[in-house]
């Protein structure tokens, strides 16, 4: 690595490690190999840390609905957004003007930096374009060009595949799949990470086509395959390609969850597990599986969440990701809740607290504050609750998450009419309400219209 990459990565990492709330870098340069470089080296460091690293690679005309999106996440998230491929300058430029509009709700709302790849001519399109965003907290690296190099030796196996530049578009997935027949009998490493590559292709094919069940029996396929190959190049390109439609799955099944397509979400999530799995990424293992539990809470499927929060606990111990255990531990606590093992879950919550707190999540402290909320209502013990809620409403009020605040305050409202102070009740109903309607939590806003209707008869 030379001297200048060196430098990049250093001035990355050092905002990887340090940096809270809402940060933005810049990653430039004509040659993509050395940003593909350390675009890895950054998703490997923020996967091992147990966190959720996202790549969006937005399609001509689609850099501005990205932007948009961006201002609904809430979760300490890195997306790191390439707009070299085949947007060009064009889709650049269209992102870095939208994200410009956008800063202010970056900043309150974002816990989590936002780093845009791009061609040497991003650097000057922001200075230019979008002055003001480039103010927040912002670095930029350059680094260097890789020496091209030739080969004209290639083997027998390597004839038969053309190969995909990177970022293109998704393959045909039938054609992928011939192409792996064609190699199964071939030996010798080089063909099988071919066929390995030409699997993973299939599979992101065929979920993009919504072909879901051979995408899940071609991942079984991958993770047979990765039980006869050890490649050994740990970082090979099959590899990546592997964590990259993993990803794909993870992102699609959360996609499917919000749209309430629960049996969509489970089976995307599963297929990301077969594939992390196959090739050994225990952190993406140990994410996939405690989503996959958090939905199947969500449908009263309790043995099978237990079981995946167990698996990933484990996992998580594993690499010693503590961020990752107390999520584990707060969706293990809310499981137990379920269950009426009401002294389970207040010990699983406390040792989340602790671990949030560790970790200096603020989210993650909000949200186990709520759940001990939630269970002190169950409890049937109504000034706890209410104090648990209290604490996590400024935290949520800090970080700008409105929708989990919208809906502690109609709990709160809740609590304050049992309690008959109607004033109060009133107060927290009323901005509940404010709340909601700016972030569409219409769940919370007929809660608080409801509460609203019941108490202004009587006041």
């Amino acid at each position: 690595m030379s001297d200048e990459d060196e430098d990049a990565w250093d001035r990355v990492l050092f905002h990887l490690e340090n940096q809270t709330g809402f940060w933005l870098g810049l990653v430039a340069g004509d040659d993509a190999r050395p940003r593909v470089a350390l675009r890895e080296k950054a998703r490997t460091f923020w996967e091992g840390e147990g966190r959720a690293f996202v790549l969006h690679e937005p399609a001509p005309g689609k850099a501005r609905a990205l932007a948009v999106e961006l201002t609904r996440q809430d979760e300490p998230v890195l997306h790191w957004i390439r707009v070299d491929g085949e947007a060009g300058d064009e889709g650049a430029a269209e992102l870095v003007l939208a994200m410009n509009e956008r800063r202010e709700a970056y900043r309150s709302r974002l816990d989590g930096g936002v780093v845009i790849e791009g061609r040497a001519s991003l650097k000057r399109m922001v200075r230019e374009l979008a002055p003001d965003l480039f103010s927040i907290r912002a670095f930029v690296v350059a680094p260097e060009a890789v020496p091209a190099t030739e080969t004209t030796d290639r083997p027998e196996w390597a004839l038969q595949l053309r190969a995909a530049p990177d970022g293109a578009a998704l393959s045909d997935p039938d054609r992928e799949l011939d192409r792996a027949s064609r190699l199964a009998g071939i030996e010798g490493d080089g063909a099988m990470k071919a066929r390995f590559e030409a699997l993973t292709r299939a599979v992101e094919a065929l979920t993009d086509a919504g072909r879901l069940a051979e995408a899940q029996r071609w991942a079984n396929d991958l993770a047979l395959l990765a039980e006869r190959w050890t490649p050994e190049d740990s970082l090979s390109e099959a590899l990546r390609r592997g964590f990259s439609v993993a990803r794909s799955f993870i992102a699609r099944g959360n996609l499917r969850l919000r749209r309430g397509d629960l049996d969509g979400a489970q089976k995307d999530y599963s297929v990301a597990f077969s594939l992390y799995e196959t090739i050994d990424a225990r952190v993406g293992q140990a994410n996939a599986l405690q989503l996959r539990g958090n939905l199947r809470l969500r449908l009263a499927d309790l043995d099978g969440a237990a079981n995946d929060y167990d698996a990933a606990l484990s996992l998580y111990e594993a690499v010693e990701s503590r961020l990752g255990q107390a999520n584990v531990v707060q969706g293990r606590g809310d499981l137990r809740r379920h269950r009426a093992d009401f002294e389970g879950a207040q010990k699983d919550y406390e040792t989340a607290l602790s671990l949030y707190e560790a970790v200096e999540s603020r989210l993650g402290q909000a949200n186990v504050l709520n759940s001990l909320g939630r269970l002190e209502e169950v409890r049937n013990n109504l000034s706890g609750a209410r104090d648990w809620y209290e604490k996590a409403v400024p935290i949520y009020r800090a970080i700008g998450n409105l929708r989990s605040l919208s809906d502690v305050l109609v709990e709160l409202a809740g609590i304050h009419v049992q309690g008959g102070d109607n004033v109060a009740a009133e107060q927290a109903a009323t901005e509940a309400l404010q709340l909601a309607s700016q972030c569409e939590n219409r769940y919370a806003m007929k809660l608080a219209t409801d509460v609203l209707a019941w108490i202004r008869p009587r006041t």
